[in-house]
């Protein structure tokens, strides 16, 4: 039997009874007592309360290539806080032979287990609901006192003025630091330009015990701008500015922040955060910010020569998003997390031209040819035969119903105990292969609605695509980059010589997957377009 495990905690820093090395051994040690190998381990630092986290992506898709047998995992919350999202993956586990299993609180694999199972979750996620309202409360009533949220650490240039953590002091050192980026903003310098300026000097960053201190500082763009954005370096400290939310798609972060209105701000008492620089300093900096986001090539007419931009490309190594870089030699896709993954090794590229040309012309093929798609997907979805199997199910229990009521009229006729006690046996029999068959109903039910579902999908997707063929020869870059997003395109580029080719191509939202893996710079006729793998998983290796 093969095993895979999937560890999860909310957090870096989580040390309790659910850190990942607690949870690795109790699993391996549960696959180790019935003789089961453990041929993957997914580690993910992530919230349970979204389903689309990185790893368990991958876990999902090598379920779906029947890799995997069985899933091991802590406690059952592990696979999330949505009692929703864990019948979910279940449910979708089933359908290739595979199987959730929990260390902790395991259920087994009946209608009454599936309800266990289902309440615990929603009691997880009522726990999760709880907490956070008590943290939110905790945060208003620091505010309305007039404290400042004390958060992990005070702003860069700044320490905590006492234990309390209400107030804060200037800290000198980081202090000078930031009226050089005010004041280098202020006279029209560029943020790459001042991050570098900070490199070369050794500055150390907002953050130096994640920085590698054989290496040289890294300051990065966002951490500029979290600096010059901060209203506490001109003497205003207001609390409630930013909430967090959900990201707004797949990656490694659990949250992104966005600013609040104003009208819900706290404006904390004066003196809480004393200022480092002047407003009207501070104020000609927010001017300065607005002429260059408004002057960047960002906000003008992007540029054209790079149509999978902005996060159709990632790395096939690290996951993270490879970036347009244009030289000599045209625009690339290029994966900027080469010092923070060694795995990546130089850092991944390939040509933009290329992979666009052949990407759109897959994606194009998609839509001009759904019945390709949707015959090999219909193949898969046939919720008839599910609706057959319920029926014969249904018409067996019926059968088995109708001699148990035989057998109860003989028991009432009979006088001897000897065959009293023969009738009761076959009714004894009767009664557990109705429970069999029960479970087997609760089984094609769940079986038959995912077809069901699946049938919609093939029907939604096969409609769109025609309603969308008349327009493709049409279609500029921006009309491109809508139907790119709404098939959900992904591609993962990996190093030359690689044994299958240089990228996969995965379509996400419609519950299918197409492969294509070629070199892009190869030509065209070198390798044909491989029939269209179908399935409800992402990737294929």
């Amino acid at each position: 039997m093969r095993a895979a495990i999937y560890l999860r905690v909310s957090s870096a820093s989580q040390e309790d009874n659910h850190s990942l090395p607690s949870q690795e051994e109790s699993c391996r040690a549960y696959a180790a007592d019935r003789g089961w190998t453990v041929v993957a381990v997914y580690r993910e630092v992530f919230s349970g309360a979204y389903l689309d986290r990185p790893q368990l992506t991958r876990l999902r898709d090598a379920i779906a290539r029947r890799e995997v047998d069985r899933v091991l995992v802590h406690q059952s919350d592990r696979l999330g806080r949505n009692q929703d999202d864990r019948v979910f993956l279940r449910v979708e586990a089933k359908r290739y032979g595979a199987a959730y299993l929990s260390v902790l609180d395991p259920t087994d694999d009946t209608e009454e287990g599936r309800l266990v199972e289902y309440v615990m979750g929603y009691g997880a996620a009522l726990q999760r609901r709880a907490i956070i309202e008590a943290t939110q409360r905790g945060i208003r009533g620091r505010l309305q006192a007039g404290k400042r949220y004390p958060g992990c650490k005070p702003p860069y240039g700044y320490r905590w003025a006492d234990d309390a953590k209400g107030a804060l002091v200037v800290y000198e050192p980081e202090a000078v630091v930031v009226r050089r980026i005010f004041d280098a903003v202020a006279n029209g310098a560029s943020l790459r330009g001042l991050a570098a300026a900070l490199e070369r000097d050794g500055i150390p960053t907002p953050n130096p015990r994640r920085a590698d201190p054989t290496k040289p500082p890294m300051w990065h763009i966002r951490s500029l701008h979290t600096i010059l954005h901060n209203p506490a370096y001109k003497g205003v400290s207001v609390g409630n500015r930013k909430q967090a939310v959900a990201p707004a798609s797949g990656g490694e972060r659990k949250t992104s922040t966005r600013l609040r209105p104003e009208e819900e701000w706290t404006v904390l008492p004066d003196g809480t955060a004393p200022a480092i620089l002047s407003p009207e300093l501070w104020e000609r900096v927010q001017g300065r910010l607005i002429t260059n986001r408004e002057r960047s090539e960002r906000s003008a007419e992007p540029k054209q020569d790079a149509l999978l931009r902005g996060g159709f490309v990632r790395c096939g190594y690290c996951d993270g998003p490879m970036h347009v870089n244009r030289n000599a030699y045209g625009a690339q896709y290029r994966c900027e997390n080469r010092r923070r993954h060694p795995v990546c090794g130089k850092g991944q590229h390939i040509a933009a031209g290329p992979l666009d040309r052949q990407i759109w012309e897959t994606t194009a093929m998609i839509l001009t040819n759904p019945g390709v798609i949707a015959a090999k997907l219909r193949r898969e979805a046939n919720p008839e035969a599910t609706a057959a199997e319920l029926a014969a199910l249904d018409a067996s229990r019926t059968d088995i119903v109708r001699q148990e009521a035989n057998l109860t009229d003989a028991i009432a006729r009979v006088t001897t105990p000897l065959a009293v006690e023969a009738l009761v046996r076959k009714l004894d029999a009767l009664a557990a292969q109705r429970s069999a068959l029960g479970r087997q109903r609760a089984d094609a039910q769940l079986r038959h609605w995912g077809q069901q579902a699946a049938a919609r999908q093939v029907t939604d997707l096969e409609a769109w695509c025609r309603r969308e063929r008349r327009e493709v020869g049409r279609l500029d870059y921006e009309g491109k980059r809508q139907r790119l997003e709404r098939l959900g395109v992904v591609i993962h580029v990996f190093r030359p010589g690689r044994f299958a080719g240089r990228f996969d191509m995965t379509l996400r939202p419609e519950g299918f997957t197409l492969q294509d893996m070629r070199d892009p710079e190869e030509p065209a006729a070198a390798t044909a377009f491989p029939t269209p793998r179908c399935g409800s998983t992402a990737r294929s290796r």
